[in-house]
């Protein structure tokens, strides 16, 4: 895993610092960063560096159930509503929707806390490269070869399989990502113990 102390990216005629730079802009008016007690990962930073549009944000707590209430009801006050209706929905997992006039979601903040350790370090266990991106307050954290899949949108299975995998390769493949054929070769032979009979 590499990081990078976000006060010294400052080159915006380097590809990477400008990218960087562009994500604190949008997240820091989001996300409520708090030291290392919150980290965004997921699919944002893929989104973002292709000008796809952001359906929502992961926002990983490292932190106890009464910060996470304070998180709510801070995200309530500013016109954020609970999504009972979501199947994740729960104690550890909050979904929070902003809707419009017409009561249609625009964007959804993901209150996450169910994963030990809660740190960025957690990036490692996600299923593929691409979304191996985390930051927090000072730092943004990549996979090895994460930034590289990026500009050459092509992603690669890290061995990690989640309950989600295929649905996450296939979204990724929407949004325009080619998948290597060894990665393709490596997701199905991960699946092959499960289906011995």
């Amino acid at each position: 895993m590499n990081s990078y102390n976000l006060k010294i990216l400052n080159n915006k005629n380097n590809i990477f610092d400008k990218f960087v730079l562009e994500c604190c802009d949008e997240l820091y008016d989001l996300v409520p960063f708090d030291g290392d007690n919150l980290f965004v990962s997921g699919g944002f930073f893929a989104r973002k560096f292709i000008g796809a549009p952001i359906r929502d944000i992961d926002v990983y707590i490292n932190r106890d159930e009464k910060y996470i209430e304070y998180l709510r009801n801070d995200y309530e006050r500013l016109g954020y509503k609970i999504n009972e209706n979501s199947s994740i929905t729960n104690q550890k997992y909050i979904k929070l929707d902003k809707v419009n006039e017409k009561e249609e979601t625009e964007f959804s903040i993901d209150l996450i806390s169910f994963h030990e350790p809660k740190n960025a370090s957690y990036i490692e266990t996600f299923d593929f490269d691409i979304c191996q991106f985390a930051m927090n307050e000072d730092y943004i954290f990549t996979g090895n070869s994460s930034w590289q899949s990026l500009i050459d949108h092509k992603f690669h299975y890290t061995g990690n399989l989640g309950g989600k995998t295929i649905q996450r390769m296939t979204k990724y493949m929407k949004l325009g990502f080619n998948i290597d054929d060894i990665s393709i070769q490596k997701i199905a032979n991960s699946y092959v113990p499960f289906f011995k009979v």
